[in-house]
This record gives structure tokens, C-alpha cells and sequence, in this order.
């Protein structure tokens, strides 16, 4: 039997590990920037974010958060994903960020 999806899918990836200002705040001006660009194209509508956890010298913590925002350029977005972290990790970082969302 062949499966398919329900609906369209389509997915968009960027790999930052090489760009000058790591951390939070420039992926999340990236997915932004990136999301406004595929919006204003109906290519996709952001609701949410999503990423997994890993720590350093243990690597994944098999931990995922996901965070319903439509606004990724908020400047309280950071701290509000700083906050998922999982109480039983504080060394815990943030690893890949998913924009989710709906688009035509």
C-alpha cells in the first residue's frame, strides 16, 4: 500500500552552524526573515515554533518543545523559548528551530 499525506507538504531548511553571529536571537531574525518572504508568497503562514534540547559533551536529551506564536520578530520571543527549558536540564541548550505553519 502507498501512503501520502492528507494535504500538500513542503518543507524549507537554513543551516546557520557557519554564520558569524550564532545564538537565539540571530536564528529567530533569520526564521523571520526568512517566514516573511514565504508569507507574503502564501507559502507558508507561521503558528508555531518547535525545537529539541541537547547538552553539551551528552547531546540529545530526547526533549522537544513547541510554542504557539505567530510573531517570530517579538522581542520577548527569546525569553519566552529560554523558559521551555526543562527543569530537569538547566545546563540544557537549544538545538534545531521548526517554523510551522499552514501555506498554499
Amino acid at each position: 500500500m502507498l501512503m501520502r499525506a492528507p494535504k500538500e507538504s513542503g518543507t524549507w531548511s537554513w543551516n546557520l552552524a557557519d554564520v558569524e553571529e550564532p545564538g537565539l536571537e540571530f536564528a529567530l531574525m533569520t526564521a523571520a526573515r526568512m517566514s516573511a518572504v514565504l508569507e507574503k508568497h502564501a507559502l507558508l503562514v507561521p503558528a508555531s515554533l518547535e525545537w529539541d534540547w541537547f547538552q553539551t559533551g551528552r547531546g540529545g536529551l530526547g526533549v522537544h518543545s513547541r510554542l504557539t506564536t505567530r510573531s517570530l520578530d517579538s522581542p520577548a520571543l527569546p525569553d519566552a523559548i529560554r523558559a521551555c527549558r526543562p527543569t530537569g536540564h538547566p545546563q540544557a541548550e537549544i538545538g534545531g528551530i521548526l517554523v510551522l505553519g499552514l501555506g498554499a
